[in-house]
């Protein structure tokens, strides 16, 4: 029998209709659901790869500028969305489960630059920017649309409020906690030198 594996997003559960990347997963996960008789939606919150947009700032001084200094999220490391999009494919996850997958911490981007500078063996800092100046830098990449950055500065404007919460589906499916951030950046170390 097909069955179908997205990797959507928790986005998906907001009810946000002018959400781009809620509504770009919700359009993923209704193909799927579509096309084949058996799927299972795989919904991580904030990646912990997400850090990895650091790595030119780290690579050339101590601060970190960003958005939204203590907006809090749980980021689940890559190693693990692998490890539960095996199970699923496998069919140890019965179909049209959905599972949210998060890491074991919520941590601020104040605190994630802390666990990495001390991973680094330096002091590194996080430095708010305002929410248009960062809104600006998102916009100078490749492939960012306004409607994304608008979206994910929304988000992380929420999570200042209304920290992510920790969910418990990785851990039921795996068997075991998530890796933590610290464990994330002890397994990137180079990538930021």
């Amino acid at each position: 029998m097909t069955r179908v594996v997205t990797l959507s997003s928790s986005s998906v559960l907001t009810g946000d209709s002018d959400h781009a990347v809620a509504n770009r997963h919700r359009e993923l996960e209704a193909a799927a659901e579509a096309a084949a008789p058996e799927f299972v939606h795989l919904r991580p919150d904030a990646f912990a790869a997400n850090a990895r947009q650091w790595i030119g700032q780290v690579r050339t001084g101590d601060t970190v500028v960003g958005p939204y200094a203590h907006a809090v999220t749980a980021p689940v490391h890559e190693d693990d969305l692998a490890a539960v999009a095996a199970r699923a494919l496998t069919g140890s996850i019965p179909s049209g489960e959905a599972p949210v997958l998060t890491g074991p911490q919520p941590l601020s981007f104040t605190e994630q630059v802390g666990i990495l500078g001390a991973t680094l063996g330096r002091p590194l800092r996080y430095r708010e920017i305002p929410h248009a100046a960062a809104r600006d830098a998102m916009l100078s990449g490749p492939w960012m649309t306004e409607e994304i950055a608008d979206s994910l500065l929304r988000y992380f404007a929420s999570c200042v409020e209304t920290p992510t919460p920790v969910s418990p589906d990785l851990e039921r499916i795996l068997g075991r906690p998530g890796r933590t951030f610290a464990e994330w950046t002890a397994d990137r170390v180079a990538e930021f030198r």
